[in-house]
């Protein structure tokens, strides 16, 4: 008789959750979501040290491997990823963040998919993408204070786009002005 057989594909993954649940810090709510998985495995609740719940949301998307092999300059590359799920992902109001789960060191490392998106990563028009990972980007003490820093960077990200254009912009002309000619070669910008 023929049975149905869990392949190490669906074993990897229960442990990846597993790992992640025990790894996150007690105080988050992890919210798992029941629906069918169209990029966004589960949202977390980031909740203060004081226990306030202040609606910070991140959506998490977790892939499992046997072993990840991060090169000598201490960064790794997750390929594959479809280019429908990053439009998905760059789409959503929250900050969203791609976790790989290591099987044999039974680690799990993050990367900002809006930050991948800004370093340039997803042009061209390929089917598939990579994003990249840092070797200190775990959920140790250390890559937790980075993972809490990149958040808020996401989250915030418009707010700096827009200090930023409101500092550059009223100041462009004292910072560079630019004097037209009748011809394209006598166009000339002046520091």
């Amino acid at each position: 008789m023929k049975y149905p057989t869990r392949d190490n594909k669906h074993i990897i993954e229960s442990e990846s959750f597993a790992a992640l649940s025990s790894i996150l810090p007690k105080q988050w709510i992890i919210r798992e979501l029941t629906e069918r998985d169209y990029g966004v495995d589960l949202y977390i609740e980031i909740v203060g040290k004081d226990g306030k719940i202040t609606g910070d949301l991140a959506a998490l998307q977790i892939k499992g491997t046997k072993n990840v092999n991060f090169k000598e300059n201490g960064t790794y590359t997750f390929s594959g990823i479809k280019r429908t799920t990053l439009n998905y992902w760059l789409g959503l109001p929250v900050p969203v963040f791609l976790l790989v789960f290591c099987q044999e060191t039974r680690k799990i490392y993050w990367t900002s998919v809006e930050y991948n998106h800004r370093e340039g990563r997803f042009k061209g028009k390929s089917k598939t993408v990579s994003l990249k990972f840092l070797i200190e980007a775990d959920f140790s003490k250390k890559g937790l204070a980075m993972f809490m820093s990149t958040y808020i960077r996401e989250k915030r990200w418009a707010e700096i786009e827009n200090t930023i254009e409101k500092v550059l912009i009223p100041n462009a002309a004292s910072i560079c002005r630019y004097d037209y000619a009748p011809t394209p070669q006598a166009h000339v910008i002046h520091y």
